[in-house]
């Protein structure tokens, strides 16, 4: 759904997205997302994801096509996340629940795991579930990982071969979304929304919401959320 009139009017922009087959099939309905983004460089330029299934639109969602999504990704695997690369339009990334991040370069006709073991890795072929991942749009080669349960943020180097994490949002809220709007990280997560900028790798307001930081939260309000 769009709205061009903070939210009074809605429009529907589903064609080429899969429909739901619902009982007692009188309307259409479409198969639940489990995310949804944009290309920070281009905002025509849609992505979002089924439990197994990615779909990328290049017209503000007015039409979508499917990107294939195939070997090494598991067919047990649920998609929790997907990136457009605004350095590439053939280039995405997706996260899955419990097998790590995958990348195509050639619109899905081939996919690579970005590696074996990423930051949060469980052991006997299990890594921790990813709420999101982003690609940096202002360094080349660099990418945000946002794990669900409370587990962190982290961002890679260019070369992808060593991760920091991002200190400064308490563990008790686990991520739910992110997204880059102006080279500032934007995450929601359960219990609040801030900025990040990695320029001054600073934590600020964002709509008027406070940061919480682990100074801020106390185990009493985490529960209360």
């Amino acid at each position: 759904l769009v709205s061009h009139d903070d939210g009074r009017h809605w429009e529907k922009r589903n064609s080429g997205l899969p429909k739901k087959i619902v009982y007692p099939f009188r309307d259409e309905e479409i198969e639940t997302l489990t995310s949804i983004g944009f290309d920070p460089k281009n905002e025509t330029r849609l992505i979002c994801t089924t439990a197994s299934r990615l779909f990328v639109s290049e017209n503000t969602g007015r039409s979508w096509h499917e990107i294939p999504v195939g070997s090494p990704v598991s067919r047990s695997n649920i998609l929790t996340g997907a990136a457009p690369s605004p350095w590439d339009n053939d280039t995405y990334m997706i996260s899955t629940s419990f097998s790590g991040i995958f990348e195509t370069s050639d619109s899905g006709i081939t996919w690579r795991e970005i590696s074996e073991e990423t930051i949060k890795y469980r052991g006997a072929g299990f890594n921790e579930e990813i709420a999101a991942v982003l690609y940096s749009p202002v360094q080349r080669g660099v990418l945000y990982v946002g794990y669900s349960f409370g587990n962190g943020l982290y961002v890679s180097n260019p070369e992808r071969n060593s991760w920091t994490e991002i200190k400064g949002i308490s563990q008790e809220y686990s991520i739910k979304t992110m997204q880059f709007t102006d080279k500032k990280l934007n995450v929601s997560f359960y219990g609040g929304i801030a900025d990040y900028n990695p320029e001054n790798m600073r934590w600020s307001t964002f709509r008027d919401n406070p940061v919480i930081t682990k100074t801020e939260v106390s185990p009493e309000s985490a529960r209360a959320h």
